[in-house]
């Protein structure tokens, strides 16, 4: 009786730390604006409160536990968010930021939740949220701030997070579409309006710019993507009434 005792409470510990982890992994960030210093979190899980007053953020060297930051609710319901104000300032042009659960040893990948870095690669926490599964090394947010999560709670990766640039950034009446997306060999890019000065910078999932075309006077433009790598990337227009980026993926 004692043994079966004992796989029990084996077991039981096991379930436990597979459910912590479970609900560790559906809270996650899905808005930082360097700008503003302010970060959302949110509770992707479907049932279950996720409290996060216990957890930290980290812009290293520098960490601080949320509950320090802010006198708001922090006992999340199933798909509600916080947003508050960070008090570890961060740079909107080239930094990092990681969510971590649990406190203590912030270089501890299992102790990590969520992360990003915008600007160029290589921060200091990156190789921890690449062994967390989180980000891929050398890869990084290559658009204008604040960025938005576009995942459903268990994607990671630069290819989930975006800008919120708006319709409004070129005009109400502006469509800036890319298609087909995926694409295998050729993509059509429609600017919803003439164009009369601009550019056009596509960037690959490293940042790196591959392409580059001055736009005068023109309202679409076709790509020939086949001899082009697999991936995601980045088209960005730019005009002298704002930017605007899309991102399409080559298959």
């Amino acid at each position: 009786m004692k043994n079966i005792n004992t796989f029990q409470k084996i077991a039981i510990v096991i379930l436990i730390m597979a459910f912590s982890s479970s609900i560790y992994a559906q809270a996650r960030l899905v808005k930082v604006n360097p700008a503003t210093q302010e970060v959302t979190i949110k509770n992707f899980n479907t049932s279950g409160n996720i409290d996060v007053s216990t957890w930290w953020l980290c812009v290293f060297p520098a960490y601080t536990q949320i509950s320090a930051m802010t006198g708001a609710n922090l006992d999340l319901a199933p798909g509600t968010s916080v947003t508050f104000t960070n008090s570890i300032p961060i740079n909107t042009a080239d930094d990092e930021l990681g969510l971590y659960h649990t406190g203590g040893n912030f270089g501890l990948a299992a102790n990590m939740a969520d992360y990003l870095q915008w600007g160029s690669a290589g921060h200091p926490r990156e190789g921890v949220a690449n062994t967390a599964g989180i980000w891929t090394t050398g890869t990084f947010i290559n658009v204008s701030a604040p960025f938005n999560y576009s995942g459903n709670g268990s994607q990671n990766g630069v290819a989930f997070w975006d800008t919120s640039l708006g319709l409004e950034d070129f005009g109400l009446n502006t469509q800036f579409l890319v298609s087909p997306n995926p694409a295998s060999n050729s993509v059509t890019i429609n600017f919803g309006k003439t164009i009369q000065s601009g550019e056009m910078v596509i960037a690959d999932m490293l940042g790196k710019t591959i392409y580059t075309k001055k736009l005068s006077n023109v309202s679409s433009d076709d790509l020939d993507v086949a001899l082009w790598s697999q991936g995601l990337y980045f088209i960005s227009l730019q005009t002298n009434e704002g930017a605007k980026t899309k991102r399409f993926l080559k298959k």
